[in-house]
């Protein structure tokens, strides 16, 4: 088998580096150098100048340099490594950046004599640590672009596999002149302020793919640390593929550019959200997920029950939010994973500018009798939920012997809510809204909230779904199950009612309708929403 010179235009790319380059063993042993050729003992004590030695040589020979696996190396200068020329394997080896501060640990940038080269890169197998958790330390892991310095070259198709970045700023850099490049199985963790930081300016962001590993433990004092950063006007394209995103402050800090994940799991346990959409003018900006798991998890409980930032035990006000609009989000097939946070909805605008959104497909996954939290203000398919419009939107349904007004002396939120009273503990009194056609889809999930509150020592108010069939034939009533132990008596308090189900087959009529029965008191409805998912 004849393998091109490292160096040229011709391009050279396996799958597996073990595996494959293992097969061709006489080729491959020419290749190769030790990094014992050069007496370096990866014993702990400061062998920079020898390994940078080491590197050049294998450099300038087009050849694979291999440490001895399992061995910590000490180094305590920056480390370069050039596109199309350097092929670094680890062996499961350490390279111990603890002692450096400030600037990058290893950068891989254009090759100095041949600038405009797309050969692949690689580093594989092994470690690189920094301090850990050090605020005081501005020292990043691996930087991969066109330094300032330079005035031509790129960095493109460059693969790092199976890497550990742990214990810098920021773990990954990826600058200008930096497109098309892969990390494959790599596991970037305890980064104090950004896990990717995503600088990718000029001529740079074209398709950055990420396959497995994981992004864990970005955090700092401040609870501003984050997966996943994107620089507003760097308009990159990023994909990853079963990646796992594990208690970071924040997952993505999102300001442009389009994020795709397939098949990833996000969890984290932090009063923040989990992604943060922040429009900046000029940039395209949009995020989907497709597949995959996102949610709550108590592993920090495990680990450090006392640490701040954790997420009230009613959950955190939201897990998206947007602001500045220009923003399409899509989440379809995700698990959604809510145990028994009520208060935490899956999409929040901050401000006044719509953002595209579809939720589609998605499993909330709850314990039994928990509530369900909302999915979105913005997207909710009841018309004046909040009443604020008075009944516009609603059917009234008064019977003898009740009142049903809108109260502008008492509310949720805004300024009114719907009322019903009566003292002669008379039946049935109600508003009903029918649901938009489009929302009859059989065998996905209607999500129902609002809140309600009680002062009646007889009596009920509860929201009920009614699905209809052909010729409006009933095929099935759902009351929303209600906490009766908050919500009874003359408690007078608002509480918050929430509930998932599933369309029922043959459905092409939904309504909800809020029903109270033998008042000898008062009831109030406010922030009624649904969404089907």
């Amino acid at each position: 088998m004849s393998l091109p010179q490292w160096g040229t235009q011709d391009r050279w790319y396996v799958d597996d580096f073990n595996g494959a380059l293992d097969s061709v063993d006489e080729s491959l042993t020419k290749r190769d150098i030790s990094i014992s050729r050069f007496d370096i003992k990866g014993n702990g004590t400061d062998e920079t100048t020898k390994i940078l030695s080491a590197l050049s040589e294998s450099r300038a020979k087009k050849r694979r340099l291999i440490f001895e696996s399992e061995k910590t190396y000490k180094i305590k200068k920056k480390i370069t490594l050039y596109v199309g020329a350097s092929f670094v394997d680890l062996n499961n080896a350490t390279l111990d950046f603890s002692e450096c501060t400030d600037d990058v640990a290893i950068e891989i940038i254009p090759h100095a004599t041949d600038k405009n080269n797309n050969i692949y890169s690689v580093l594989q197998n092994g470690k690189i640590i920094g301090p850990v958790f050090d605020e005081s330390n501005n020292l990043d892991g691996l930087f991969i672009g066109r330094p300032s310095q330079m005035t031509s070259g790129n960095v493109a198709n460059s693969v790092v596999r199976n890497i550990d970045v742990i214990g810098f700023r920021d773990s990954i850099i990826l600058g200008e002149q930096s497109y098309l490049n892969t990390f494959d199985n790599c596991r970037i963790g305890k980064s104090w302020r950004r896990g990717i930081n995503c600088q990718m300016f000029v001529n740079a962001g074209e398709m950055v793919r990420f396959f497995g590993g994981v992004i864990y433990d970005v955090r700092n004092s401040q609870n501003t640390g984050v997966s996943l950063y994107t620089e507003g006007e760097t308009n990159a394209d990023f994909a990853f593929f079963g990646t796992s995103f594990d208690y970071c402050d924040m997952v993505i800090h999102h300001k442009s550019g389009h994020v795709s994940f397939f098949g990833c799991h996000l969890e984290n346990d932090n009063v923040n959200p989990m992604i943060v959409n922040e429009y900046v003018p000029g940039s395209p900006l949009s995020i989907s997920m497709h597949g995959g798991s996102m949610g709550w998890g108590n592993m920090l409980e495990l680990w450090n029950p006392n640490l701040p930032f954790r997420e009230p035990t009613e959950g955190r006000d939201c897990l998206i939010t947007s602001v500045g609009g220009h923003l399409t989000v899509l989440l379809s097939g995700v698990d959604i994973k809510l145990y028994g946070k009520p208060n935490t909805r899956i999409f929040k605008v901050l401000d006044n500018d719509i953002p595209f959104v579809t939720i589609e497909s998605c499993r909330l996954t709850l314990q039994n009798g928990q509530k369900c939290g909302e999915v979105s203000d913005h997207t909710s398919l009841i018309y004046n939920g909040g009443f604020e419009l008075d009944t516009a939107g609603w059917t009234v349904n008064n019977s003898s012997g009740w009142a049903i007004a809108v109260d502008s002396s008492n509310a949720k939120s805004g300024s009114k809510s719907i009322k019903f009273s009566s003292s002669s503990g008379a039946l049935a009194a109600s508003v009903v809204q029918a649901l938009p056609v489009s929302c009859a889809r059989p065998g996905k999930e209607l999500v129902v909230t609002g809140w309600l509150k009680f002062n009646s020592p007889t009596g009920y108010i509860v929201p009920i779904v009614r699905f209809y069939g052909h010729e409006d034939a009933l095929i099935k009533q759902q009351a929303l199950e209600i906490d009766k132990n908050k919500l009874s008596g003359t408690s007078n308090v608002w509480t918050r009612i929430g509930q998932s189900t599933v369309i029922p087959p043959g459905t092409n009529k939904i309504t909800l309708q809020v029903y109270c029965n033998s008042l000898t008191g008062e009831a109030w409805a406010d922030d009624i929403k649904a969404w089907v998912i």
